[in-house]
């Protein structure tokens, strides 16, 4: 977190959040993880949320523009404004904070189907489609709905909410989730993951076997990796990465864990033209 005189020489950079002060950063943090962004190191003050890290949303962060280890510290201000600043950006660079600021703020409002073109007269975006995917483990008990919201100008948004409907995950992490369809995996066959529900439906469809995981920041725990090699048994695990860096570097963590975990039986499917 920023200390105070961090935080004096970056007030130029906070606004106001729809142009009116902020008691915490809690609507933030539930938009974030809605989206399934990482939100790490929060900070309390009499009992509220007033700061935490998440991911970079820049695309030239870095080296490939993913931010692995959350780096954009998002601070709320005395007088309620919203701060964020990213120091691996560089902290002398203004322009570039500017940009920052505006891409996080998209990222909020599109995690709320808001942003962008293509608003209708309610001030909202148009719905193209609409898809919600079950979430269940191996068992076959229902652990999670994960809706796809798919928009008339090409954008999607996602919404997570819990077994009986209502929105938001009361806290619990996608990443403790078992892969998507792990509970129609046949025992001792080869597996192909990739990277969300509708990728894995399409290769069900095909007759391919696939799960799939839940977004490029979020990375299946060791007792859910190990809960999907026990399932293979003597099958392959595949790897099918999103074609951008993000995507990559997705696949690459995965692998990187099951190795540790004593699985060597992976391998990584390349199809430029896919």
């Amino acid at each position: 977190m920023l200390n105070e005189k961090q935080s004096a020489r970056l007030q130029t950079q906070s606004q106001l959040w729809h142009g009116k002060p902020l008691r915490d950063l809690s609507e933030i943090k539930e938009r974030l993880l809605a989206k399934v962004e990482p939100v790490k190191d929060e900070k309390r003050k009499d009992g509220k949320l007033v700061g935490f890290k998440t991911r970079c949303p820049h695309p030239k962060h870095g080296d490939d523009g993913y931010d692995e280890h959350p780096s954009l510290i998002v601070t709320l201000t005395a007088d309620g404004r919203l701060l964020v600043h990213c120091f691996v950006c560089g902290s002398q660079d203004e322009s570039r904070q500017r940009e920052i600021y505006r891409l996080f703020v998209e990222v909020m409002l599109r995690s709320n189907g808001n942003a962008g073109n293509g608003l209708n007269g309610n001030g909202s975006k148009d719905v193209a489609r609409r898809v919600i995917y079950e979430i269940r483990e191996r068992n076959g008990t229902l652990v999670a709905l994960h809706e796809r919201i798919e928009h008339a100008d090409g954008t999607k948004t996602f919404v997570w909410r819990r077994p009986d409907g209502s929105q938001g995950l009361n806290g619990l992490s996608p990443a403790d989730f078992p892969f998507y369809g792990i509970e129609r995996l046949q025992p001792n066959t080869d597996v192909v993951i990739v990277e969300g529900e509708k990728c894995a439906e399409a290769l069900w469809s095909i007759g391919v076997q696939s799960v799939a995981t839940y977004g490029a920041n979020t990375i299946p725990t060791p007792r859910r990796l190990k809960e999907l090699v026990d399932v293979i048994g003597n099958g392959r695990i595949f790897l099918w990465s999103d074609n951008d860096p993000a995507g990559r570097k997705h696949m690459e963590r995965i692998a990187d864990a099951l190795i540790d975990l004593g699985f060597d039986e992976v391998y990584e499917i390349c199809w430029k033209d896919a």
